[in-house]
């Protein structure tokens, strides 16, 4: 009898295990975040298509996966698509250097898990990606260019040698010498000189062909395959620059595949769990892969606009750029203005601010801002606290302030002007 909890289960080696991880994914979704999931009245999950989308957090692929799987009870409706990780992931001891920070010796315990049984379920393949290639990996792939008998002196940078021979160590004579030390710390190919890293090229070139070529297989074999434009989550909260990976691939499968772009808005400066609003747009066929500026303009259009302004981007917007001391009645003024710019622009809402009780959300998240310490009451005015200088970021409320700000200027790049004049 032919499994039926995942609709693709004769072509799955493992359907059981794939079905209870599934399960298991999109439960812990929906317990951490608040997902608000809006389709296409006509949606679907054809073969051979690519899903695309923005990249802000390590959950948007989970996030995606599971919401675009449809499912219903304890069935899935579409089968999982295959993803695009990035090749660290696959490192044995991968999940100690994550969680590094946690107190011991729970990285040690959990440095001995190999994940690659568990991405083989998930349909994660491995994509290569420099800025995760790790000093030892560098070191390896400089000792298979040939370059071992080298001294260290001509193929370290002046980061590198200091990294590799200070403290106990002098550098030895030769760079295979140094395997020994090697560490984990990402940038790895940012401790050679230039001479070295170009020694590397065609080999890494070899190993990341290799990978498109997997996964346009998939594709020619009918499977979904979910590549994130920009390859790695953003930083600073805008929409990075589009790799040429998601180009090549479409040149390397069999047949013209179609896109299916998604937009993954974070409503992250509020209370309690962390609101998601995933907008899934219109299956389009691939942009023209012989003009490269302008496959990446319309990858990049695609997705931003399916993106939702969001409460998190009105408040970013008025403590990056409004008065340093104002009233609440200022400010519920600027906001309703705001709202009704953005609406002029055609740009996509959140529905929360359009709902019944909206009118009551501006005072509400301009107190869990004073509970952030980003706003102080003083004698009836309203001070704004929050650091001008601050970096963008997830791991303090100020930092998200800039990181959805700068998310706002994708959507609107003159808001400053717009909403102040």
């Amino acid at each position: 009898m032919v499994f039926r909890g995942i609709p693709d289960a004769e072509r799955n080696r493992h359907p059981y295990l794939a079905w209870l991880f599934e399960l298991g994914f999109d439960f812990t979704i929906i317990s951490v975040y608040r997902r608000e999931l809006h389709f296409p009245p006509d949606f679907c999950l054809p073969p051979g298509t690519i899903l695309i989308s923005n990249h802000q957090r390590d959950a948007d692929a989970p996030i995606l996966g599971t919401a675009l799987c449809q499912r219903r009870g304890l069935r899935f409706r579409w089968p999982l698509p295959f993803f695009a990780g990035r090749e660290d992931l696959f490192r044995r001891g991968f999940l100690a250097e994550y969680v590094a920070s946690w107190p011991p010796p729970v990285p040690q315990v959990l440095g001995w898990i190999p994940l690659s049984w568990l991405f083989a379920i998930l349909r994660t393949q491995p994509i290569r990606r420099v800025r995760e290639f790790s000093t030892a990996e560098t070191l390896d792939a400089v000792l298979a260019a040939g370059l071992g008998e080298r001294a260290p002196t001509t193929i370290l940078n002046a980061r590198g040698q200091r990294e590799l021979g200070s403290g106990q160590h002098a550098l030895p004579a030769q760079l295979a010498a140094l395997h020994p030390r090697t560490g984990s710390s990402v940038w790895g190919l940012r401790r050679l000189r230039k001479a070295a890293r170009r020694a590397l090229v065609p080999a890494f070139r070899d190993t990341l062909a290799a990978q498109l070529r997997g996964f346009a297989a998939l594709l020619d074999a009918g499977h979904a395959v979910y590549f994130s434009p920009e390859g790695v989550i953003s930083a600073d909260g805008r929409f990075g620059r589009v790799r040429g990976g998601l180009r090549q691939l479409c040149r390397l499968a069999a047949a013209a595949p179609r896109l299916l772009p998604v937009a993954l808005s974070y409503d992250g400066l509020g209370p309690g769990r962390l609101r998601v609003i995933m907008q899934v747009g219109e299956l389009l066929k691939a942009p023209d892969t012989t003009d490269s500026a302008g496959f990446s303009a319309a990858v990049r259009a695609a997705v931003l606009d399916l993106l939702h302004v969001n409460p998190s981007h009105l408040l970013a917007a008025y403590l990056a750029s409004g008065p340093a001391s104002f009233a609440t009645g200022e400010f519920l003024d600027w906001w309703q203005r705001a709202l009704a710019v953005i609406g002029q622009r055609g740009l996509r809402t959140d529905p929360m601010l359009t709902q019944a009780a909206a009118n009551q959300l501006p005072e509400q998240r301009l107190r869990w801002l004073q509970r952030k310490a980003l706003v102080r009451l003083t004698q009836g005015r309203w001070q704004n606290a929050w650091p001008r200088e601050t970096r963008a970021g997830w791991q303090t409320p100020a930092r998200r302030v800039a990181y959805f700000a700068n998310g706002f200027d994708n959507l609107m790049p003159d808001w400053r002007q717009a909403l102040t004049s």
